[in-house]
Formats: structure tokens, C-alpha cells, sequence
């Protein structure tokens, strides 16, 4: 993606758009003409920002669009899983993002893979060619617990 077109620079500093602004960014991933951001929430799990062309459903928004500012992939909001040491739901946030070409790679919290964005050759490891427009669960892999996730042009791996 083209940073110059969500961040100015001044002065040596980068200022971040205002979705942004007051919060870390833990990282940043860049495909075709998008980028995303993992984004620190003080009390709350890591959110996952994106911005720039989505037209093939890589900013995990639906209906897919163009959109240049960056927002939050409200469909990663609210993951939870049942956490037996503390006997509770635990609230699950965005560890680690790859993009490729046309589609991202999202690790969560507790080792689960979710994929959105383009797939016309499978990149997205739900063993269709069907882009999804919003994240969806990678379920080949749910048992490995992965601990990376990578993507590159019409591709993606994890390491478990």
C-alpha cells in the first residue's frame, strides 16, 4: 500500500490518521494497493485496521469498496473463547497480519487463522476458490495452534 496516502510526514515524525490517533501500532502489512495495522487498545485484545483499495474483499469489510481511510475490521471484534484456567470467556485480539496481493492472513490470540480478501488459487486455505469478503475461520489448520502467519503475492503459510 501507499503509506503517503494515510500518513503525512513531518518533521521526522510520522503522524498517524485520526482512527489511529492515541493508540500503538504493534505492525504493519501491505498487499496491492492496501495496508493493514495491528493497533494496541489499553484493557482490550489488539485490533486489526485496514485502508485502500478493497475491491476484492482484502480490507475484510463488506460490501467491498474502495476506502481510503483506515477503520476497524469490526468482524474480529467480540472473538471469544472459553479460558479453563480462569474459568471465563476470554477476549481474543489480532496477534500477527500478512497480506498478499489481495487477501490478508490474521493470527489471533489463541493460535487461530483467519483469512479474508481475494483467492483465486487457494491462498486463503479454505480449500475453495471463493473470494470471502470477511474474515473466516481457517478451519484445515484450527488444531495446529499456530504461532506465524505469512503471505506474498497469491500465497500464504503459517508455522505452527
Amino acid at each position: 500500500g501507499r503509506a503517503s496516502t494515510c500518513f503525512t510526514h513531518e518533521l521526522g515524525e510520522v503522524k498517524l490518521p485520526t482512527a489511529l490517533e492515541g493508540r500503538k501500532c504493534k505492525a504493519v502489512a501491505a498487499g496491492d494497493n492496501f495496508s493493514a495495522a495491528i493497533v494496541e487498545v489499553p484493557g482490550e485484545p489488539n485490533v486489526l485496521v485496514t485502508w485502500g483499495q478493497g475491491l476484492h474483499g482484502q480490507l475484510g469489510r463488506v460490501p467491498p469498496k474502495h476506502c481510503a481511510p483506515p477503520s476497524i475490521v469490526k468482524a474480529l471484534l467480540n472473538k471469544q473463547e472459553w479460558d479453563e484456567t480462569q474459568g471465563a470467556l476470554r477476549k481474543l485480539g489480532v496477534q500477527e497480519v500478512a497480506c498478499g496481493a489481495e487477501h490478508c492472513v490474521v493470527l489471533l490470540d489463541n493460535g487461530c487463522v483467519m483469512s479474508f480478501g481475494r483467492n483465486a488459487d487457494g491462498q486463503l486455505g479454505d480449500g475453495t476458490l471463493a473470494t470471502a469478503l470477511a474474515p473466516n475461520l481457517v478451519m484445515a489448520v484450527q488444531s495446529l495452534k499456530a504461532r506465524r502467519v505469512f503471505a506474498g503475492g497469491n500465497t500464504s503459510a503459517i508455522v505452527t
